[in-house]
């Protein structure tokens, strides 16, 4: 994050931050068939992946062929087929089941000034602020436009998404959600890399933009 300010030119202030690992064990690994869901997720995925030269015949294949070949698109980056199953169960759990939403909530304490949350931990940011509030909520390469629900408690949402995010469809949020603002970026991303989003001008302006103190209207 201190590089994304430094990059955009802003003030480089060592916040006060509490981090929330969801990738050690809330979600059971994959079991059983995939679902109706789970192929509308795949054809998805499929439609909008990007892949090193050569690029793949996007044809219709088999769901298992179609995993598997996603696997060396750069977003998913090496991940084997039964481990993106894995990720299909993790996003109905978090999508569906607002899983890992109590996680944050615990994380927040007595409150939050601003809740940034990457892939999968934006949708669970999300279902925790609709349940307490916060300033700002920041969502960065989410999915969220898979299931629209009533937005969450928060004075300002931005969401900053990349141009080749295939976790999110490569889409924004203003059209499933219009009270949130939507950034975009080209900063090549992996599922289990927030890196290059955190590291990039664009979500450094976003993040001193919503930490800065709101100002009252005059008059």
């Amino acid at each position: 994050m201190m590089d994304g300010l430094a990059l955009a030119g802003r003030p480089v202030v060592e916040p006060d931050v509490s981090f929330v690992n969801l990738d050690d064990g809330d979600v059971e690994p994959w079991r059983g068939e995939l679902t109706a869901w789970d192929l509308t997720v795949i054809s998805g995925w499929w439609q909008t992946a990007r892949f090193d030269v050569p690029e793949p015949v996007r044809g219709p294949l088999p769901p298992e062929e179609i995993l598997e070949r996603l696997g060396t698109s750069r977003y998913f980056a090496g991940i084997p087929a039964d481990e993106l199953k894995s990720t299909l169960a993790a996003m109905r759990a978090f999508l569906f089941e607002r899983r890992a939403a109590d996680r944050v909530l615990e994380a927040m304490g007595d409150g939050a000034d601003v809740v940034i949350g990457h892939a999968l931990g934006a949708v669970a940011a999300f279902n925790a602020l609709r349940r307490a509030p916060a300033d700002a909520l920041v969502t960065v390469g989410s999915p969220l436009a898979l299931n629209p629900q009533v937005g969450p408690v928060v004075r300002r949402w931005c969401n900053v998404v990349d141009v080749h995010d295939t976790l999110a469809f490569n889409e924004g949020l203003v059209s499933s959600y219009g009270l949130v603002s939507d950034t975009w970026l080209d900063c090549d991303p992996r599922l289990r890399a927030p890196r290059p989003y955190l590291a990039s001008p664009e979500f450094g302006r976003v993040l001193a933009d919503v930490s800065a103190p709101a100002v009252a209207p005059l008059g």
